[in-house]
C-alpha cells in the first residue's frame, strides 16, 4: 500500500526498485515460460499459433485490447518470425487470457480479485497483472514502508515458485533480485519499463474511448436509418393511401357516368314519352273528328228523315209498317255507331293513362336507384376523407 503522507527514506525507494524488478523481470520470467509449456505441450510453435489465432488478435486490436505497435510486434512487415522473448508482461498476459491454444478457462472473471484459496494458473497470473499494476502506479517520490513491501514481495514469490518448472530455477533468480545492486542505469532500466507500461495503459484507454466514440456515432447512425426507415415506411403508406383515393375517384367518376347514362336513358325515356303524349293526342284529335263526322251523318239522317217525314206526310205518310222497320234500323245503327265510338275512345284514354303511369314509376325508379348509390358513394367517400385527415 502506498503511503504518500510518511517521510521518504532511501529504504523506501530501495523497496519500491525491489519490488519493481520481482514483478518485471520475475514476473516474465515465468509468464514466458508459462507459455512456452502451453505451447509444448500441445506440440505448437508460438509463430502457428499466432497464425492460427490471428482472427482473434486481430478482434483485440479492433477493440483496442491490442496496440497497434503490439500488433506489428507480432506480425511485423519483414516477415521475421516472433519468439516469447520479444514479448512483455503486459503483451504475454494479454495473449494468455484471450487465445484459444493455451487453454486456460474462458469462463474466469480477470476483472474480480481472486479468493486466497483459488491457487488456478489464472488467479495466479490474475494476481501478478494486479500486482503489476499497482507497482506501476506507485511514485518514485512517494515509495512504499517496509511492511507493505515485505507482505507484497512474500505474495509475489509464492506466485512465482508455484509457476515456474524446475528446469527455470527461479529461486535462485529471485534471490538475485533481492541483492541485485541498483545503481542509476538499473533505476533508469526499471524506470522505463514503467513508462512503456503506463504508455500502453494511455494507448489502451486512447483506443477505448475512440472506440466508445465509434460505437456511439454506430448508434446514431443506426437510429438515423431507423428514423429513415419509418419515414420510409410512413411514406410508403401516404403512397397507399393516394392510390386507394385514386382508386375511390376513378370509382366516383365510373358512379357519375354511370348515372349521366341512367339520366340520359331517363331522358330519352321522358322523350318517348312525349312522343308517345302527342301521338295519342293526335289519334284523341282523330277520334274527335270521327265524332263529329258522325254527329255531322246523324244530322243528316235526322234531316233526311225530316225531309222522308215530309215527304211521307205530302204522300199521306204511306206505308206505317215500312216506316217503322225502317226507323228501327236506323235506330239500331245510330246505337251501334254511337257505342263503338265511346267505346274507343274509352280504350284509348285507357290505354294513354297506363302508359303514362307506367312511365312515370319506372322514371321515379331510376332516379330514387341512382340517387341512393351517389348518396352511399358521397358517404364513403366522406369517412375515406376523415379517416385520412387522423
Amino acid at each position: 500500500m502506498a503511503t504518500g503522507g510518511q517521510p521518504q527514506t532511501p529504504d523506501n525507494r530501495i523497496f519500491l526498485f525491489r519490488l519493481q524488478i520481482l514483478v518485471i523481470d520475475g514476473g516474465l520470467l515465468v509468464l514466458r515460460n508459462i507459455l512456452d509449456q502451453s505451447l509444448a505441450s500441445q506440440c505448437i510453435t508460438f509463430s502457428a499459433c499466432l497464425k492460427q489465432e490471428k482472427s482473434t488478435i486481430t478482434h483485440l486490436k479492433r477493440h483496442g485490447v491490442i496496440t497497434p505497435v503490439q500488433y506489428v510486434l507480432l506480425f511485423p512487415a519483414g516477415g521475421k518470425v516472433p519468439t516469447s522473448s520479444d514479448l512483455d508482461i503486459t503483451l504475454i498476459i494479454c495473449l494468455l487470457r484471450n487465445l484459444k491454444c493455451f487453454g486456460l478457462n474462458k469462463k474466469f472473471d480477470w476483472r474480480a480479485t481472486p479468493a486466497p484459496t483459488d491457487v488456478t494458473m489464472e488467479a495466479d497470473i490474475c494476481r501478478l497483472k494486479d500486482f503489476r499494476n499497482k507497482i506501476s502506479h506507485i511514485s518514485t517520490t512517494t515509495a512504499i514502508q517496509q511492511n507493505d513491501f515485505t507482505a507484497w514481495r512474500n505474495d509475489i514469490e509464492q506466485i512465482l515458485v508455484r509457476r515456474s518448472s524446475p528446469a527455470l530455477n527461479i529461486q535462485q533468480a529471485i534471490d538475485e533480485f533481492e541483492t541485485c545492486p541498483l545503481d542509476l542505469e538499473e533505476e533508469r532500466r526499471i524506470q522505463k519499463e514503467i513508462e512503456k507500461w503506463n504508455d500502453y495503459e494511455d494507448d489502451v484507454d486512447r483506443l477505448k474511448q475512440e472506440m466508445t466514440d465509434v460505437k456511439e456515432n454506430v448508434t446514431d447512425v443506426k437510429k438515423d436509418i431507423e428514423d429513415i426507415k419509418e419515414n420510409v415506411t410512413d411514406v410508403k403508406k401516404v403512397k397507399k393511401d393516394l392510390e386507394d383515393v385514386k382508386e375511390s375517384d376513378t370509382a366516383v367518376k365510373r358512379d357519375l357516368e354511370d348515372i349521366k347514362a341512367n339520366v340520359t336513358n331517363v331522358k330519352k325515356g321522358l322523350e318517348d314519352v312525349k312522343e308517345n303524349d302527342i301521338a295519342v293526342k293526335r289519334n284523341l284529335e282523330g277520334i274527335k273528328e270521327s265524332v263529329t263526322d258522325v254527329k255531322r251523318d246523324l244530322d243528316e239522317i235526322k234531316r233526311r228523315q225530316g225531309t222522308d217525314e215530309t215527304r211521307q206526310d205530302r204522300q199521306k205518310k204511306g206505308n206505317i209498317f215500312q216506316r217503322f222497320f225502317e226507323r228501327r234500323r236506323y235506330n239500331r245503327r245510330k246505337t251501334k255507331k254511337s257505342n263503338e265510338t265511346d267505346s274507343s275512345v274509352q280504350t284509348e284514354e285507357r290505354k294513354y293513362q297506363n302508359h303514362k303511369k307506367e312511365k312515370s314509376n319506372e322514371t321515379d325508379s331510376s332516379v330514387q336507384t341512382e340517387e341512393r348509390k351517389y348518396q352511399n358513394h358521397k358517404k364513403g367517400k366522406l369517412i375515406l376523407h376523415n379517416h385520412l385527415i387522423k
